[in-house]
């Protein structure tokens, strides 16, 4: 099973952590963080509910960035038509895997030490965007990665019947708390124990 998913606008690259000079405490800035939640929120879409992947897993990135309006008019019609051209400039490739990569966390993998193998790429493109591909890597003997207890679960009992259990449950739960206080009220009445008059 394959992820993909892209992230439109321009790549952006994990910022460095910032400091506040009146409680000397770090904190994220506000740019990464905004971006953050936005990719959060398209990997929470594509991937659905489910509990994160335990195996180790593949990412391939590419970062598209706005072709320079101070470029010649060939050189944006060769790139407009399929030519590739190199975005050496910013954001550096490595801080806008690392922003992808903390999307991810508890969302697609456990923790991103799970990504074995990576490749990315930066050149430049109309619209601007950066594609992600996940998928999960297969053990030496090429088996599947082996599912979690709980998606196990979730394979053998359908949502349907989990809803029904959990109603049978409680409900047996409030007919014995009615049992005990109807016994509780009949053993006050039959010693004595009710109210004086």
């Amino acid at each position: 099973m394959n992820i993909q998913f892209t992230v439109e606008g321009p790549p952006v690259g994990k910022g460095r952590p910032q400091i506040d000079t009146r409680s000397g405490r770090m904190h994220e800035d506000a740019k990464t963080a905004k971006v953050e939640r936005e990719v959060k929120k398209i990997v929470r879409g594509v991937f659905g509910p489910g509990d994160p992947w335990t195996c180790p897993v593949r990412i391939t990135l590419t970062a598209v960035s706005a072709i320079p309006a101070s470029w010649p008019k060939r050189y944006r019609e060769a790139i407009l038509n399929g030519s590739t051209v190199f975005d050496d400039g910013k954001p550096d490739g490595d801080n806008i895997e690392k922003l992808i990569w903390d999307a991810c966390n508890e969302i697609v993998w456990r923790d991103d030490a799970q990504v074995v193998e990576w490749a990315g790429r930066k050149r430049y493109g109309s619209p601007e965007r950066v594609e992600v591909m996940i998928e999960p890597v297969l053990d030496l003997l090429g088996a599947p990665p082996i599912p979690t207890p709980a998606q196990l679960r979730r394979e053998k009992e359908p949502w349907a019947e989990v809803v029904r259990r959990k109603a049978e449950v409680k409900q047996r739960r409030k007919q014995a708390a009615m049992d005990k206080r109807m016994m509780g009220a009949t053993s006050a009445n039959r010693f004595g124990g009710g109210r004086k008059r």
